[in-house]
């Protein structure tokens, strides 16, 4: 069995790696509908709607000298995001790359911590393989 561990990921806005990353996800979803009841039912009816969504999250410890990378990630900000399972682009690794917007952008600092940056985003992104 093969598995891929966490610390061999990264993530991109555009062509850049964005530094320090700890960790990311993503939930993809569809709109589901349900079906009016009709006389005799005995049970809901569903459906996917076919209208795909998706949002995630990722983290990292700050960096004021990443200037392509986490200073791109401003709240409203559109970019392409990549999410690697393996940051040496493998072939044969997957990785999911779309257009997304930021929708947060969270900041932590605490004593005999890291100051870190939390990411939320909103878009649709595709999987792929190198």
């Amino acid at each position: 069995m093969s598995i891929v561990k966490g610390n061999s990921g990264n993530v991109k806005s555009g062509a850049n790696a964005v530094n320090e990353i700890t960790d990311w996800g993503y939930d993809e979803k569809d709109n589901v509908i349900t079906k009016p009841h009709a006389v005799g039912d005995t049970a809901e009816e569903y459906a996917a709607e076919g209208v795909k969504g998706g949002s995630g999250t990722f983290n990292a410890v700050y960096d004021p000298a990443d200037a392509t990378g986490q200073a791109t990630l401003t709240p409203g900000a559109s970019v392409v995001l990549t999410l690697n399972d393996d940051s040496l682009e493998t072939v044969g690794s997957t990785y999911l790359s779309g257009t997304v917007v930021i929708s947060s952008v969270g900041k932590k600092s605490a004593a005999g911590e890291f100051i870190s940056r939390a990411y939320g985003f909103s878009g649709v992104l595709t999987e792929a393989t190198y």
